[in-house]
Formats: structure tokens, sequence, C-alpha cells
């Protein structure tokens, strides 16, 4: 069996990421998921998730609108929303959480509480991927350092 698997993450505009990879983690609508060289055929839903490619020097992405595919000799994502960690912004995806938080704690009735809880989670997953990235950066620095 091999050691990696063919990975791309392709959006309207093509394909946008492209690797071999060892793993890739991510959540469908069924729960969270692990894919490994030698998986199973499947094509199955994506919630709006983080995704993680690699294990050794692993990536990350945020997506939405997403399906995935595994096939025998490539694994698919295929986003309608795809959003690299160069491009995710701490400080809005705070505000954005605070806003649902908000909402969701008021007792107006025109509040919309199940979409409030969507934005909430797409905030925290924006967040979660900005703090592993953070801490993986200040990893990167120290071991620098002591170089």
């Amino acid at each position: 069996m091999a050691d990696t698997f063919d990975f791309q993450i392709v959006t309207l505009e093509g394909i946008a990421f492209q690797e071999k990879t060892d793993l890739l983690r991510l959540r469908s609508i069924g729960g969270d998921i692990e894919i490994l060289p030698g998986h199973t055929l499947l094509l199955t839903a994506i919630e709006f998730s983080d995704v993680t490619t690699g294990s050794k020097l692993p990536k990350k992405f945020v997506v939405g609108n997403a399906f995935l595919e595994v096939q025998k000799d490539k694994t698919q994502l295929f986003a309608g929303i795809l959003e690299k960690p160069e491009a995710l912004d701490p400080s809005r995806a705070q505000k954005a959480r605070d806003r649902a938080n908000k909402r969701l704690a008021s007792q107006e009735k025109d509040i919309d509480q199940k979409r409030a809880r969507k934005a909430l989670r797409r905030a925290e997953i924006r967040l979660r991927v900005c703090l592993e990235i953070a801490k993986k950066s200040r990893r990167q620095e120290i071991s620098g350092k002591a170089s």
C-alpha cells in the first residue's frame, strides 16, 4: 500500500490546492472523518469545516458548501467556499462570533436562531484555525532561535 495519496481542493475557478499527502481530516455531515492512504471509496457532503492535510507538516484550510470524493487513485474536495489560512482574519472572526453570541442571547422574536448558530459555528472554526496557525508559527520561531 502507498504511503501517500493525491489530494486536490477544487473550486469553481479550478484546482486551488494539490499535493501528495498521508492524511486528510475534516467534518462530513456524518461527523469527523480521517482519510488515509488506501481508504475505501467514499462520496460525502462536507459541513462548514476546517480541513487538515498532512501529518508531518500539516496545512489548514476552511471550506464550506463542499463534498468529498475518495477514489482509488485520488481524493478531491469540491468546495463552494475555500478560505486559505493567509486570508483568515482573527479579529473579523472574533467580531462575527460576538455578533452571533449576541443574537443567540437576544430574546427578540425576529432573530433566526438556526442562522445565528451556523454563523457562530463558522466564526469558531475560523478562530480555531487562526489559533492553530499562530501556535505553529510560535513553535517555528522558538525552534529557529534554538538552532
